[in-house]
């Protein structure tokens, strides 16, 4: 009879060890997950976000630099108050250190890879890489991943605009061609600034609308560069009307006037 509970003992204690292996194994199925693995986390609800799980393999030859993402990402966003959630599972090119594609995936069904094999660069140390944003304003997420960084601090963003009918993202190249683009979806307007260098003093501001049809338009900028014929900076403000100067004024400006 004792012959019987101690192997019955064991049998129980081996199944309870095979059961947590596997767990281990099978990595996180939400964003809550340990200290070692979450990144960043970001989104309006404490399940959003992102986590950066660990590479076994060599270490980064630039790690001080660069956010060692081959171990791939998955974050988990809403792109509605009241929706499901949506998991990104973020592939990498171990070789490269970067995003390969992305699977959208939703109750547990992968809905679509977007191929980012030839857009996606390393990224920066702490750099929030991958987020939802509504780009469009029309009360649907989209999302966006950084594809690359500037020394300056520009930034190159592809957004992928959510089409509710389809349930699919499709690329948007207008919003993708903006440098380090800002979103006051109050306004609903687009605020992109290039830093051209000299401490800031040559840079380049543009704001943007989406018109009637959907269209990115640019509706004012505001371009500061340096004249070397008179040694004096020159700041050169556009309205624009349907993509089409309406107003320009030039003046000439000190560094940080």
């Amino acid at each position: 009879m004792k012959k019987n509970y101690y192997l019955f003992l064991c049998v129980l204690v081996g199944l309870f060890i095979l059961l947590f292996i596997l767990l281990e194994r099978s990595g996180p199925s939400t964003i809550e997950d340990t200290e070692k693995q979450k990144v960043f986390v970001g989104g309006e609800s404490e399940d959003e976000g992102c986590i950066v799980h660990p590479y076994s393999g060599e270490p980064l030859e630039f790690g001080d630099i660069e956010q060692d993402l081959r171990g791939g990402v998955k974050c988990f966003f809403h792109l509605q108050n009241n929706d499901m959630g949506y998991f990104f599972e973020l592939k990498p090119d171990v070789e490269l250190n970067t995003i390969s594609h992305i699977d959208v995936v939703s109750d547990g069904v992968v809905l679509q890879m977007i191929d980012t094999s030839d857009m996606s660069q390393p990224v920066y140390q702490g750099q929030e890489f991958f987020t939802v944003i509504d780009a469009n304003f029309d009360h649907y997420k989209d999302i966006s991943l950084v594809l690359w960084s500037g020394a300056t601090g520009n930034a190159g963003h592809g957004f992928w605009l959510f089409n509710p009918e389809k349930n699919i993202f499709i690329y948007n190249e207008e919003l993708s061609s903006l440098t380090s683009p800002v979103f006051d979806v109050k306004q609903k307007k687009i605020f992109s600034h290039a830093n051209g260098g000299m401490a800031g003093c040559i840079y380049g501001d543009a704001w943007y609308t989406f018109n009637n049809a959907g269209v990115l338009e640019i509706s004012e900028e505001e371009i500061q560069d340096y004249d070397n014929s008179k040694n004096i900076f020159v700041r050169t403000k556009s309205i624009y009307r349907d993509g089409v100067v309406q107003d320009q004024t030039s003046k000439e400006v000190a560094c940080g006037e």
